[in-house]
């Protein structure tokens, strides 16, 4: 038998000894006859011949000796019976030998490329099996030894008892095999001479044979080594008796056999021995076995000439001749060979290593017979490559290894199909055999069957496929634990996680994980499941701590989309139980080494909140107002401002935390509170929290106050609490520096700048203004809406200073527009209600201070006192807002200046809509527009319009137009709404109100006309600057000093009485109008900086007309604001495309033209031309044909008669638009060839 094939395919010996042998080996303390033989096996240099007569060495030839009463007693056993019983004694094995293995193999290095000794046991106990099979040979012997020894009283009889015995096998046990007479010949305590003992072989040979051979035993012990090995494990018989039963077997261990003693056999008799093992092979068993494949050969050539059916074809087409002679046969060549026969026939060439030969025969079974199982072996005499994959599988198919609970047999004979391709198939491992070992074990949750799949996983890693070789593993951990052997199945788990976490190799530079910023490595989808089921193990087997470390290392950020999401729950959960029974168990301490590997708290978002709870874009909101402060007071000098968002001694301010749930599932954490490193003589209070419970991935934010008693700085370094109320966690409030790049160094490799630290300033107590709001209606607002609130201002007792504040400023934000009432005639030198002076600039108003004198009586707030300061907002746009009011104010003899805050936030629904156009009118001899407002009232109350104004630095509504109102109601269609005049009535009237009721659009016409030559040099003026500014912006001019916009006097018109408040009425129209402006600048030259674009544009330009509506709804009172319409002849000073490619190209170096092409300035260029479509698309490069012509004719249908010329008069009307520009006029009168048309 050749050393590439397995040891199961190797020839089946079987021994019949006499009873006095057996009894003499038992005596000497010998094992029994076979495993004697067996021990003397391999054998090294044997040579067999092919049929072609060719020699083939064998290096070593392996021979199986077994008990025939073995062989007889296992055939007689149930086939399904037996292999259960087989697969319970495998299993039981493991299970009892696991623990110790297990430890040996953890105690060394692991070392995969060596055979793990579960899997030793599982393919001895497969490959000792020696029970004759249907499906095929290998167990049916080829070989019968009757042996006896001299000291049977006639041992002559005794050989022809053991010759005559009946063979109870099997019938479809092959009965073709050699039948051999061994007689041992004690010389020490045989009665038998030599002579006789010679005498009595010879009488052997002539009555049974001449395969016979006398060995001859002189039992001396002089020997000193021990050839003798274990006996491979054999299956228990079946149990005899009720109280005997399968679940008690004899566990017979490898190292623990019969005691065999090294002074009985001398070294002559061993050598006795193993001289007659090699005999018995190469003299009678390899010989015989050799004439049996040549006879059986020629039976099968015979059956491979041409079929009968092909001749009849033959003579079908071509005749025959009268008389056929029979082609003479061999006589030497027996009938037929039967499908067993050419089974054995391989079988029997496979032995003598003719392996041509067996493939051709085990080809032929798997294609032209039944006898499927042929394709087992073909895979271990093949070259082998990707193809044997098919024969496996056909070989598991032929199993009948198919279902859901495949039967005993079938996962018996997998399983030893599995176990002779693993160790008969060298290059198993790179022709994806892994695969074969998990097709061979199938669904089957037997414990070989999982072992399979975990010798699968190790062919896996030896390959380097990590992610198969893992799930191969937990695969087989499956299996192992639903059979109960806990150790094994943490070693396997234990395994899948260590494969799992191994960072896989590819071929890709290090510097792309380093930009993608990608540090992990492994399998992230499968390692927590792996981690669980290892962590449940050790809780159930008892090791409490080992689960704990286990399942908090499972609470980790969540990178990949495999994670379901009940993961994190029942992690917790878990984790919860297990540091439950810990603590209780071995007390708090256990728990005092476990750090949670999660971070709750986000330190980088850490904010320090003094006085109120802000937000970030507050905190931005804050900061603008405070540097629009100092701008303010920088004409002044140097500008000491201490912000009320600084934290103050004895002055409670709030340290923001931001936590965050990285986990899928609910937590819950306890005790919060903060550690602080103060100096010495710096005593604090902190404001802890019991209890903050958080949803899964929610982020919140804690607020936590404290205290200082004295001013100094401090360092807030950590947060500390209680994980789910158990575990103890400290969690740091630092955060990485940034990323450093400065020098070649820093950026090839990885430095950062030093850790952030939450440190805070705490100043000495200072001044103090306490704000509050002391009225205000916090109901929405509609669009518009005028709303008044009043604040009150105090300088308070407890926590102010002594001395008397002498200034109060007040800056606010843009939100709502507000402005204070009281102090908005305290600087106003236009006190008319129909035209006012502007200066004509985007700047924002400045910080007012307020007149203590005025609204408290005295130029000193002093300590204790108060006043009510009223403020005036309007609803500016939809939307949720906040009114931000920063206090600047200053104590007596102080040159600090403090600051106070204070917030109105305010809702506005848009529930009203207002939209104005203007058209050239006709029925005016001079330049007119028609103006059309239409108003759209979507709420759900009426709305009165009460006074309708414009303002314009040319153009204003005529003193002597009359209003015209239409009303229009709301149709509603079934998928959307839309405006549909239903009803049109016209009522002129020179009074208002009038009423728009719920759903209902009003529509006002009145005439624009303008207002003087003087009004129009100043819209001219205000064109040029605009004008002038954008050339700058074109041609690339740094900015010099600030142009200011030529100052202007805006009409504002009214068509009804003035308003009775005009200073707060123009207030808003003037903020509107600001804001308008800004947010043109914002959407169209978005290139253009905003402090430079707010430098470019004035308030109001030449063409500019503004749209006033104030109105009434019950007790709401505002204004409506219709913005962007331009009247008068419009003139785009940079529409022509030549004249913005000349700009562009007088900023190009010499005033060249630049030629198209690459360039290191693309970019820049493609910005200039970005930057001169915007300009060149704006509001304030718009034009517009400035003639308006009306033509009038007769109106009627004149019949001309043929031959006679007639007149008819039409009247052209032109009007100039213009304010800057002369327009000259041609008439073109088209006609057609047969007509003259003359003026």
């Amino acid at each position: 038998m050749s050393s590439t094939l397995p040891f199961s395919l190797s020839p089946h010996v079987v021994v019949l000894a006499s009873p006095d042998l057996v009894e003499l080996l038992r005596e000497k303390k010998l094992p029994q006859l076979p495993d004697l033989l067996r021990s003397f096996t391999p054998l090294e240099s044997i040579s067999a011949r092919t049929t072609a007569l060719a020699a083939t060495t064998h290096d070593r030839y392996f021979l199986r000796f077994s008990d025939l009463t073995e062989v007889e007693s296992a055939c007689k056993e149930d086939e399904e019976a037996r292999a259960s019983r087989t697969l319970d004694w495998m299993s039981s094995r493991v299970s009892h030998r696991a623990a110790a293995w297990v430890q040996e193999v953890e105690e060394r290095p692991l070392n995969l490329g060596k055979e793990m000794k579960w899997w030793e046991d599982i393919r001895l106990c497969t490959e000792g099996d020696i029970t004759p099979n249907r499906t095929e040979g290998w167990n049916h012997p080829v070989a019968l030894i009757v042996a006896t020894s001299t000291m049977a009283a006639n041992p002559l009889q005794s050989i022809s008892n053991l010759h005559s015995r009946t063979i109870d096998l099997p019938p479809w046990v092959d009965p073709t095999f050699l039948k051999f007479t061994l007689i041992i010949h004690p010389m020490t305590s045989s009665p038998l001479n030599m002579d006789q003992s010679q005498a009595l072989l010879n009488a052997v040979k002539k009555q049974h044979g001449a395969h016979a051979h006398l060995m001859c035993w002189s039992l001396s012990g002089s020997s000193n080594t021990n050839p003798f090995i274990p006996r491979p494990p054999q299956l228990p018989p079946p149990p005899n008796s009720v109280t005997e039963t399968p679940g008690d077997p004899q566990f017979d261990n490898l190292a623990k056999e019969v005691e065999i003693g090294s002074t009985v056999l001398s070294d002559d008799d061993l050598q006795s021995i193993s001289r007659f093992v090699r005999e018995f092979a190469t003299q009678s068993l390899i010989p015989w076995m050799e004439r049996n494949v040549i006879e059986w050969n020629e039976a099968y050539v015979a059956t491979r000439r041409l079929p009968s059916r092909f001749l009849s074809t033959t003579r079908r087409f071509f005749g025959t001749s009268g008389s056929s002679t029979p082609a003479p046969s061999s006589p030497s060549s027996p009938a037929p060979s039967t499908d067993t026969q050419q089974r054995r026939l391989a079988e029997f060439a496979t032995f003598l290593g003719d392996l041509k030969l067996a493939t051709a025969v085990f080809d032929t079974l798997r294609k032209e017979t039944s006898n499927t199982s042929a394709a087992d072996v073909l895979p271990l005499l093949l070259t082998p490559s990707k193809a044997l994959e098919t024969y496996a599988h056909n070989a598991l198919i032929g199993a009948r290894f198919v279902g859901r609970d495949p039967s005993p047999s079938s996962q018996l004979r997998a399983l030893k199909y599995a176990v002779r391709w693993e160790r008969g198939i060298s290059e198993l491992n790179t022709i994806g055999g892994d695969q074969w070992l998990v097709w061979a074990a199938g669904a089957s949750e037997e414990v070989p069957a999982a072992l399979l799949v975990g010798q699968a996983a190790q062919m896996c890693a030896r390959k380097g496929t990590l992610r198969r070789a893992t799930l191969c593993y937990v695969a087989a951990a499956d299996r192992i634990d639903k059979c109960g052997i806990k150790s094994l199945t943490m070693h396997f788990l234990r395994l899948a996680r260590d494969l799992c976490n191994t960072p896989v190799q590819k071929l890709l530079s290090p510097a792309f994980f380093e930009a993608e910023d990608n540090t992990r490595c492994g399998f992230d989808g499968i390692s927590s499941g792996i981690d669980h089921a290892l962590g449940r193990l050790k809780y159930t087997t008892g090791d409490a701590g080992g689960a704990v470390k286990t399942f908090i290392s499972l609470l980790h950020l969540t990178y990949t989309k495999e994670a379901t999401k009940g993961d994190d729950e029942t992690h917790i959960e878990d984790f919860k139980v297990a540091l439950e029974h810990l603590i209780s168990t071995s007390g708090q301490e256990a728990v005092s080494q476990l750090a949670l590997p999660i971070r709750f708290c986000q330190p980088h978002k850490t904010q320090i909140r003094v006085g109120t709870l802000d937000s970030d874009e507050d905190a931005r909101i804050w900061d603008q107002l405070e540097q629009d402060w100092k701008t303010y007071w920088k004409p002044n000098g140097q500008c000491d401002l201490r912000s009320s968002g600084l934290a103050q001694a004895k002055e409670m301010f709030w340290v923001e935390l931001s936590m965050h749930n990285p986990l899928d599932a609910e937590v819950v954490l306890s005790d919060l509170t903060l550690t602080i490193d103060a100096p010495e003589g710096i005593d604090f209070t902190i404001e802890s929290l019991s209890e903050v419970g958080l949803r899964p991935k929610e982020t919140r934010l804690l607020h936590m106050g404290l205290t200082c008693q004295s001013p100094g700085t401090i360092t807030i370094s950590h947060i500390t609490y209680r994980f789910l109320s158990l575990l103890p966690v400290t969690e740091p409030l630092t955060w990485r520096g940034a990323r450093l790049h400065a020098t070649p160094q820093q950026r090839q490799g990885k430095s950062y700048g030093p850790d952030h630290i939450v440190r805070v300033q705490i100043l000495p107590r200072g001044a103090r203004l306490d704000v509050e709001l002391a009225e205000a209606d916090s109901r929405p607002m509609r669009l518009g809406e005028l709303r008044k609130a009043i604040m009150r201002l105090e300088h308070p007792v407890v926590g102010g200073s002594i001395e008397p504040l002498t200034d109060i400023w007040v800056m606010m934000g843009e939100a709502g527009w507000p402005t204070l009432p009281q102090c908005l005639g305290q600087n106003d030198t236009s006190p008319s209600t129909n035209d006012f002076d502007l200066r004509n600039t985007l700047d924002p108003l400045n910080p007012t201070k307020l007149s203590l004198e005025q609204l408290t009586g005295s130029s000193l707030l002093g300590l204790g006192k108060h006043f009510d300061l009223q403020l005036a907002y309007c609803g500016h746009e939809p939307g949720l807002h906040d009114i931000s009011i920063l206090l600047v104010f200053r104590k007596e003899n102080d040159e600090t200046f403090y600051t106070a805050r204070m917030r109105i936030p305010f809702h506005v629904e848009k529930s009203l809509q207002v939209v104005a156009h203007a058209r050239p009118s006709v029925n005016t001899k001079d330049c007119a527009y028609t103006l059309m407002v239409e108003v759209d009232n979507a709420g759900a109350q009426d709305v009165q319009i009460s006074r309708f104004s414009t303002t314009s630095i040319v153009w204003g509504i005529q003193d002597s137009t009359f209003t015209k109102w239409y009303v229009a109601c709301l149709s509603l269609h079934s998928d959307f709404s839309v405006h549909q005049t239903c009803t049109f009535s016209e009522s002129p009237s020179t009074s208002l109100p009038l009423d728009i009721a719920p759903g209902q659009l009003g529509r006002t016409r009145a005439t624009l006309a303008p207002r003087g030559k003087d009004r129009i040099e100043q819209a001219v003026k205000t064109h040029a600057f605009t004008i002038r500014q954008l050339h700058n912006i074109l041609e690339g001019t740094s900015p010099g000093p600030r142009e200011i916009p030529p100052s202007v006097q805006v009409s504002w018109a009214h068509t009804g009485s003035p308003p009775k408040d005009a200073a707060l009425t123009r207030h808003f129209l003037l903020a509107s109008r600001r804001a308008h402006v800004l947010k043109q600048l914002r959407t169209q030259l978005p290139l253009i900086p905003p402090n430079r674009a707010e430098n470019l544009v004035p308030l109001f330009g030449a063409h500019d007309l503004d749209v006033i509506l104030e109105y009434n709804s019950g007790d709401i009172h505002g204004f409506l604001f219709a913005h962007g319409l331009q009247v008068g002849g419009l003139h785009g000073g940079l529409m022509d495309e030549q004249d913005l490619d000349d700009s562009q190209g007088a900023s190009s170096t010499d005033g060249k033209k630049k030629k198209k092409g690459r360039s290191m300035y693309a970019e820049t260029e493609r910005e200039r031309e970005m930057l001169a479509s915007q300009i060149r698309g704006s509001t304030w490069n718009a034009s517009e044909p400035c003639i308006s012509v009306h033509v009038c004719g007769p109106g009627t249908e004149m019949v001309m008669q043929e031959g006679k010329t007639s007149t008819i008069p039409v009247t052209f009307t032109l009007r100039n638009f213009s304010i800057s520009r002369t327009v000259k006029c041609m008439l073109d009168l088209k006609q057609e060839p047969d007509i003259l048309l003359s003026p």
